[in-house]
Protein backbone atom coordinates (compact mmCIF):
# COMPACT_ATOMS: atom_id res chain seq x y z
CA UNK A 1 0.00 0.00 0.00
CA UNK A 2 1.22 3.04 -0.70
CA UNK A 3 2.31 5.81 1.53
CA UNK A 4 -0.03 8.62 2.34
CA UNK A 5 1.02 12.52 2.21
CA UNK A 6 -0.88 15.30 3.66
CA UNK A 7 -0.31 18.91 1.49
CA UNK A 8 0.32 22.07 3.85
CA UNK A 9 -0.04 25.05 1.58
CA UNK A 10 0.29 28.65 2.89
CA UNK A 11 -1.60 31.11 1.35
CA UNK A 12 -2.91 34.94 1.28
CA UNK A 13 -4.50 36.38 -1.47
CA UNK A 14 -3.46 33.39 -3.97
CA UNK A 15 -6.79 33.13 -6.11
CA UNK A 16 -3.80 34.06 -9.10
CA UNK A 17 -2.09 30.75 -8.71
CA UNK A 18 -3.54 27.92 -6.32
CA UNK A 19 -5.94 26.20 -8.19
CA UNK A 20 -3.32 25.55 -10.53
CA UNK A 21 -1.27 24.38 -7.77
CA UNK A 22 -4.05 22.02 -6.28
CA UNK A 23 -4.97 20.99 -9.75
CA UNK A 24 -1.60 19.84 -10.65
CA UNK A 25 -1.48 17.57 -6.69
CA UNK A 26 -4.54 15.94 -8.03
CA UNK A 27 -3.42 14.99 -10.86
CA UNK A 28 0.07 13.19 -9.24
CA UNK A 29 -0.05 9.73 -9.70
CA UNK A 30 0.28 8.98 -6.41
CA UNK A 31 -1.98 12.16 -4.95
CA UNK A 32 -1.83 13.80 -1.08
CA UNK A 33 -4.49 12.14 0.98
CA UNK A 34 -5.54 15.13 2.58
CA UNK A 35 -4.80 18.84 1.78
CA UNK A 36 -4.56 21.94 4.67
CA UNK A 37 -4.56 25.37 3.26
CA UNK A 38 -2.77 27.64 6.01
CA UNK A 39 -4.61 31.38 5.15
CA UNK A 40 -3.07 34.36 6.71
CA UNK A 41 -6.62 36.44 6.06
CA UNK A 42 -7.03 36.32 2.78
CA UNK A 43 -9.83 39.23 1.19
CA UNK A 44 -9.74 38.00 -2.48
CA UNK A 45 -11.24 34.07 -3.74
CA UNK A 46 -8.46 32.15 -2.32
CA UNK A 47 -10.99 30.12 0.44
CA UNK A 48 -13.77 29.78 -2.43
CA UNK A 49 -10.87 28.12 -4.30
CA UNK A 50 -9.49 25.95 -1.54
CA UNK A 51 -13.22 24.79 -0.71
CA UNK A 52 -14.05 23.84 -3.79
CA UNK A 53 -11.00 21.12 -4.19
CA UNK A 54 -12.28 20.06 -0.20
CA UNK A 55 -9.36 21.33 1.37
CA UNK A 56 -9.00 21.63 5.13
CA UNK A 57 -8.53 25.62 6.07
CA UNK A 58 -6.86 26.80 8.89
CA UNK A 59 -6.54 30.43 9.83
CA UNK A 60 -3.27 31.42 10.80
CA UNK A 61 -4.20 33.31 14.30
CA UNK A 62 -5.24 37.23 13.72
CA UNK A 63 -4.08 37.77 16.70
CA UNK A 64 0.18 37.21 15.76
CA UNK A 65 2.15 38.71 13.48
CA UNK A 66 2.78 36.25 10.57
CA UNK A 67 5.92 34.14 10.35
CA UNK A 68 6.64 31.60 8.36
CA UNK A 69 7.77 28.71 10.74
CA UNK A 70 4.42 29.63 12.41
CA UNK A 71 2.57 29.25 9.18
CA UNK A 72 3.50 25.66 8.84
CA UNK A 73 3.71 24.59 12.77
CA UNK A 74 0.31 25.66 13.05
CA UNK A 75 -0.95 23.46 9.55
CA UNK A 76 1.02 20.39 10.75
CA UNK A 77 -0.55 19.98 13.95
CA UNK A 78 -3.83 18.62 11.74
CA UNK A 79 -1.60 16.41 9.92
CA UNK A 80 -2.19 12.37 10.74
CA UNK A 81 -0.02 10.45 7.64
CA UNK A 82 3.55 9.56 7.53
CA UNK A 83 4.80 12.21 5.36
CA UNK A 84 3.86 15.79 4.78
CA UNK A 85 4.63 17.66 1.25
CA UNK A 86 4.88 21.64 2.22
CA UNK A 87 4.31 23.43 -0.92
CA UNK A 88 3.65 27.10 -2.22
CA UNK A 89 0.60 28.05 -3.26
CA UNK A 90 2.74 29.81 -6.42
CA UNK A 91 3.69 26.02 -7.37
CA UNK A 92 2.79 23.50 -9.84
CA UNK A 93 4.11 19.83 -10.37
CA UNK A 94 3.97 19.48 -14.56
CA UNK A 95 5.44 15.76 -14.01
CA UNK A 96 2.81 14.20 -12.59
CA UNK A 97 4.97 11.59 -10.96
CA UNK A 98 6.59 13.85 -9.17
CA UNK A 99 4.97 12.88 -5.73
CA UNK A 100 5.77 9.53 -6.04
CA UNK A 101 9.70 10.47 -6.56
CA UNK A 102 10.44 11.79 -3.99
CA UNK A 103 8.35 9.36 -1.90
CA UNK A 104 10.60 7.18 -3.19
CA UNK A 105 13.54 8.85 -2.41
CA UNK A 106 12.57 9.36 1.50
CA UNK A 107 11.61 5.77 1.75
CA UNK A 108 14.73 4.37 0.03
CA UNK A 109 16.98 5.92 2.38
CA UNK A 110 16.24 6.63 6.08
CA UNK A 111 18.52 9.11 7.23
CA UNK A 112 16.99 11.60 4.49
CA UNK A 113 15.13 14.21 6.51
CA UNK A 114 14.16 15.66 3.10
CA UNK A 115 13.20 14.92 -0.72
CA UNK A 116 12.86 18.77 -2.33
CA UNK A 117 12.33 20.06 -5.70
CA UNK A 118 15.01 22.98 -6.56
CA UNK A 119 14.62 23.09 -10.63
CA UNK A 120 12.45 25.86 -11.29
CA UNK A 121 10.71 26.96 -14.28
CA UNK A 122 8.03 29.48 -15.05
CA UNK A 123 5.99 27.47 -17.51
CA UNK A 124 4.99 23.97 -18.23
CA UNK A 125 6.22 24.52 -21.31
CA UNK A 126 9.45 24.57 -20.41
CA UNK A 127 10.07 21.50 -17.95
CA UNK A 128 12.79 19.06 -18.77
CA UNK A 129 11.89 15.63 -19.64
CA UNK A 130 13.83 12.68 -18.60
CA UNK A 131 14.70 10.67 -15.81
CA UNK A 132 15.21 11.31 -12.08
CA UNK A 133 17.78 14.11 -11.25
CA UNK A 134 18.99 14.67 -7.67
CA UNK A 135 22.01 15.23 -5.59
CA UNK A 136 23.02 14.24 -1.29
CA UNK A 137 22.46 17.76 0.56
CA UNK A 138 24.97 16.72 4.05
CA UNK A 139 26.77 18.54 6.12
CA UNK A 140 30.13 18.61 4.49
CA UNK A 141 28.81 20.54 1.61
CA UNK A 142 25.57 22.13 2.74
CA UNK A 143 27.75 25.79 2.57
CA UNK A 144 30.62 25.08 0.95
CA UNK A 145 28.73 23.54 -2.14
CA UNK A 146 25.03 24.83 -2.09
CA UNK A 147 25.54 28.38 -0.05
CA UNK A 148 23.41 27.19 2.70
CA UNK A 149 20.40 26.46 0.21
CA UNK A 150 19.67 22.32 0.10
CA UNK A 151 15.79 22.41 0.11
CA UNK A 152 13.32 24.65 -0.64
CA UNK A 153 10.08 24.61 0.92
CA UNK A 154 8.66 25.61 -2.30
CA UNK A 155 8.21 22.06 -2.70
CA UNK A 156 9.35 20.03 0.46
CA UNK A 157 8.51 16.38 1.39
CA UNK A 158 9.67 15.46 4.69
CA UNK A 159 9.09 12.85 7.43
CA UNK A 160 6.01 14.24 9.60
CA UNK A 161 7.81 12.57 12.43
CA UNK A 162 10.59 14.69 12.21
CA UNK A 163 8.16 17.65 12.45
CA UNK A 164 7.54 16.03 15.55
CA UNK A 165 11.18 15.92 16.83
CA UNK A 166 11.55 19.39 15.73
CA UNK A 167 9.28 21.34 14.28
CA UNK A 168 10.00 24.91 12.05
CA UNK A 169 11.92 27.07 14.10
CA UNK A 170 9.81 30.41 15.28
CA UNK A 171 12.21 32.66 15.98
CA UNK A 172 13.31 33.03 12.50
CA UNK A 173 11.61 35.19 10.22
CA UNK A 174 12.45 33.75 7.19
CA UNK A 175 14.49 30.98 5.71
CA UNK A 176 12.81 28.28 8.14
CA UNK A 177 13.27 25.77 5.41
CA UNK A 178 17.38 26.01 5.91
CA UNK A 179 17.46 25.88 9.79
CA UNK A 180 15.16 23.02 10.08
CA UNK A 181 17.67 20.92 7.54
CA UNK A 182 20.78 22.76 9.30
CA UNK A 183 19.47 20.96 12.62
CA UNK A 184 19.26 17.40 10.94
CA UNK A 185 22.36 17.20 8.96
CA UNK A 186 24.38 18.35 12.09
CA UNK A 187 22.44 14.96 13.48
CA UNK A 188 24.33 12.97 10.68
CA UNK A 189 20.96 13.01 8.05
CA UNK A 190 20.67 13.77 4.65
CA UNK A 191 18.51 15.14 1.77
CA UNK A 192 17.76 14.79 -1.72
CA UNK A 193 17.90 18.17 -3.58
CA UNK A 194 16.12 17.01 -6.62
CA UNK A 195 16.72 19.24 -10.11
CA UNK A 196 14.43 16.83 -11.82
CA UNK A 197 11.45 16.43 -12.00
CA UNK A 198 10.84 20.42 -12.02
CA UNK A 199 8.29 22.54 -10.56
CA UNK A 200 6.78 25.60 -12.59
CA UNK A 201 7.13 28.68 -9.92
CA UNK A 202 4.83 31.73 -10.50
CA UNK A 203 5.60 34.22 -7.45
CA UNK A 204 3.84 36.91 -8.24
CA UNK A 205 5.42 38.99 -4.90
CA UNK A 206 8.94 37.78 -5.59
CA UNK A 207 11.35 40.87 -5.88
CA UNK A 208 15.12 41.93 -4.74
CA UNK A 209 14.14 42.51 -1.55
CA UNK A 210 12.41 39.11 -0.62
CA UNK A 211 16.24 37.19 -2.51
CA UNK A 212 18.11 40.11 -0.54
CA UNK A 213 16.58 39.14 2.91
CA UNK A 214 17.11 35.78 2.59
CA UNK A 215 20.92 36.08 2.08
CA UNK A 216 21.05 38.15 5.38
CA UNK A 217 19.11 35.87 7.28
CA UNK A 218 21.12 33.19 6.37
CA UNK A 219 24.21 34.84 7.21
CA UNK A 220 22.90 36.25 10.61
CA UNK A 221 21.44 32.79 11.94
CA UNK A 222 24.50 31.06 11.44
CA UNK A 223 23.43 29.00 8.04
CA UNK A 224 26.03 30.58 6.21
CA UNK A 225 28.18 32.51 8.06
CA UNK A 226 30.58 33.34 5.42
CA UNK A 227 28.33 35.55 3.42
CA UNK A 228 30.32 38.23 6.13
CA UNK A 229 33.80 37.16 6.01
CA UNK A 230 36.03 39.56 4.11
CA UNK A 231 37.02 38.37 0.86
CA UNK A 232 32.97 37.26 0.65
CA UNK A 233 32.52 41.10 0.64
CA UNK A 234 35.10 42.43 -1.24
CA UNK A 235 33.94 40.08 -3.99
CA UNK A 236 30.34 41.39 -4.18
CA UNK A 237 31.88 45.05 -3.48
CA UNK A 238 33.97 43.85 -6.76
CA UNK A 239 30.64 43.27 -8.79
CA UNK A 240 28.91 45.55 -7.85
CA UNK A 241 31.68 47.86 -9.32
CA UNK A 242 31.69 46.01 -12.85
CA UNK A 243 27.82 46.67 -12.85
CA UNK A 244 28.37 50.32 -12.63
CA UNK A 245 31.24 50.01 -15.09
CA UNK A 246 28.66 48.98 -17.54
CA UNK A 247 25.81 50.71 -16.41
CA UNK A 248 23.53 48.15 -14.85
CA UNK A 249 22.26 50.48 -12.50
CA UNK A 250 19.84 47.28 -11.32
CA UNK A 251 23.15 45.01 -10.44
CA UNK A 252 25.09 48.06 -8.54
CA UNK A 253 22.37 48.99 -6.35
CA UNK A 254 21.36 45.33 -5.83
CA UNK A 255 25.33 44.28 -4.38
CA UNK A 256 25.88 47.48 -2.92
CA UNK A 257 22.52 47.17 -0.91
CA UNK A 258 22.89 43.62 0.08
CA UNK A 259 26.63 44.18 1.21
CA UNK A 260 24.97 47.15 3.30
CA UNK A 261 22.87 44.86 5.43
CA UNK A 262 25.80 41.87 5.72
CA UNK A 263 28.02 44.53 7.23
CA UNK A 264 25.49 45.52 9.56
CA UNK A 265 25.16 41.64 10.35
CA UNK A 266 28.69 41.22 10.91
CA UNK A 267 28.49 44.39 13.56
CA UNK A 268 25.92 42.71 15.32
CA UNK A 269 23.46 46.04 14.20
CA UNK A 270 20.90 44.04 11.93
CA UNK A 271 17.36 44.49 12.63
CA UNK A 272 15.23 42.09 11.40
CA UNK A 273 12.65 43.21 8.71
CA UNK A 274 9.37 40.96 9.73
CA UNK A 275 8.32 37.85 7.95
CA UNK A 276 5.92 39.11 5.33
CA UNK A 277 4.17 38.12 1.64
CA UNK A 278 5.42 40.49 -0.91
Amino acid sequence: MPPEITTIIRTYNSEQTLANCVRSLEAQSLPPKRLVVVDSGSTDDTLTIARSHRAEIVHYPSDENFNYSRAINVGMKRVDTKYTLIISSHVSLPDPETLRFLTDLLQDDGRRCAASICGMVESADDAEKGELQWETVTADNFVTRYGGIGISNSCNLIPTELWHQHPFDEDIPRCEDQKWLQYFLDRGRTAARVMRPQIVYNNPYYNDTKEIQDLVTLAKYDINSTLTNTESLAQRLRGATRALRHLDLSEFLYETRLVYELLLVRLGLHEDSPSRYF
